[in-house]
């Protein structure tokens, strides 16, 4: 220990000092003072006060025990600290709340993950509150949650109570390693399960052409990988409406802000940050995927000019706008996204959709060349900028087209837009914290170009 426990029993000579100690120890029952008691001790008053404190939370509130125990594992998870978090789950076991397990099971998971469905209102908003509370990051809408849920103002100050005493008890443990012999992390945590875990992605996302397509797809991956609060951006606004529906629709918790948007104009483009921000607060993972196509073959000569300058209106200048309006606000931002590697916090990442078909593909050229500017220019800020390639995607190709392009992949099948948003959520989160200036074709590995 940092600072050397007292011995047991404390040699107190001043009769209210022993009386404080003896006080602690009948609390414990049979378990008598235990190390971090101990520590305490060194400062007397404080483990009065520290003790009554825990008895008003543990054993003196009006919530089920079910209830205090999430509250509790899940404070003790997110601290990692598992000296707390072991003697504790017996606890939870044993109140027995509908859905144990899969509360058990979501307590390995990273701050931020929207509980199971199969977790009842009341026990998933406690969790989601926990995190908010040990993150010291309660917004609205996660308060809110838990008077939706159906507590009574005297349990949710409760539930405060019991989170945030027992992030105090973790944090003063871990710091004097003050439960001997701690393991650096439970039994039924392993390298696998580390890996299998979702994407750490707590902050907010911004997707634009999320009323349909790859827009859409990147927006149900990022609530599948944690994040609850999203801007959805597209002029389509019933195709919009449909995207929100959705995602609302696949846990609770998940707060969406859709907004109409011209991503050919400026002011709506800056309109689109603007109503994020004011909702979120901030923006942390951009998705730029509007745009719009010509026939996958047109050549130069068949091309008029009116359509090659919408083309490169929207899915040139619109993006560049986008980006220079989601950078604008990053840089306002602090650096608050943790690295899984412990490296520097970063403030965003912004994928951009591009491609390498059609006359179509002159204009996403021009933004490949200016997400590599960007990424050179904002990575000492903390910003990542990567652009991802899909040829083709299933929507686009019909009847005897479909077979044709079929015979230009090593796959032999178009790509759904599922597996192009599992690239763009990939190099958004923190598993990509070092990658950044890249084109990623997603292509089904394509033998032949398309131009030919």
């Amino acid at each position: 220990m940092r600072v050397p426990a007292l011995p047991n029993p404390p040699p107190f000579t001043n009769q209210e000092d022993a009386a404080i100690a003896e006080g602690i120890k009948e609390r414990r029952g049979a378990l008598g003072l235990l190390p971090v008691d101990l520590v305490l001790l060194r400062s007397p008053p404080v483990a009065a006060g520290w003790s009554g404190l825990l008895k008003s939370v543990r054993g003196q509130t009006s919530l089920p025990a079910s209830i205090s125990e999430t509250a509790i594992c899940r404070v003790a998870a997110l601290n990692q600290a598992w000296g707390e978090y072991e003697p504790h789950v017996p606890l939870l076991k044993k109140a027995k709340p509908a859905g144990w397990q899969d509360i058990i099971e979501h307590m390995r998971k990273p701050a931020g993950t929207v509980p199971s469905s199969t977790i009842d209102k009341k026990h998933a908003a406690v969790l989601t509150y926990a995190d908010a509370v040990t993150s010291i990051k309660v917004d609205d809408a996660t308060f809110g949650n838990l008077r939706e849920a159906g507590f009574t103002d005297r349990e949710i100050v409760e539930i405060t109570a019991v989170a945030s005493a027992y992030n105090c008890v973790c944090r003063f443990v871990k710091i004097f390693k003050a439960i001997p012999n701690q393991r650096p992390e439970p039994a039924f945590v392993s390298h696998l399960d580390e890996m299998a875990k979702p994407y750490v992605m707590n902050g907010v996302a911004l997707v634009t052409g999320a009323a349909s397509g790859i827009g859409r797809a990147v927006a149900k991956t990022f609530v599948e990988e944690g994040v609850t609060r999203l801007i959805l951006a597209d002029l389509n606004d019933e195709g919009l409406e449909e995207t929100a529906e959705q995602l609302t629709a696949m846990g609770d918790g998940i707060i969406v802000q859709a907004v109409k948007t011209d991503t050919s104009n400026q002011e709506s483009i800056q309109n689109m940050v603007d109503q994020g921000v004011a909702r979120f607060g901030a923006i942390h993972y951009c998705v730029n995927c509007a745009g719009i196509s010509t026939p996958v073959r047109t050549r130069s000569t068949d091309l008029d000019v009116e359509c090659w300058d919408r083309v490169v209106n929207i899915n040139l200048r619109g993006v560049w706008l986008c980006m220079r309006s989601q950078i604008e606000q990053m840089l306002k931002q602090p650096a608050d996204l943790t690295m899984r590697t412990g490296v520097e916090p970063q403030r965003g990442a912004i994928v951009n959709i591009a491609s390498i078909a059609g006359i179509y593909s002159a204009s996403k050229h021009g933004v490949i060349g200016l997400s590599k500017v960007d990424a050179a220019s904002y990575g000492k800020e903390g910003i990542r900028v990567n652009t991802v390639c899909p040829v083709i995607k299933a929507s686009q190709a019909k009847g005897a087209k479909f077979l044709e392009l079929n015979d230009t992949t090593a796959i032999p099948r178009i790509g759904r837009p599922e597996e192009i948003a599992q690239v763009c959520v990939f190099l958004s989160s923190t598993r990509a914290s070092y990658v950044t200036g890249e084109e990623v074709i997603v292509d089904g590995g394509m033998v032949k170009l398309l131009l030919t």
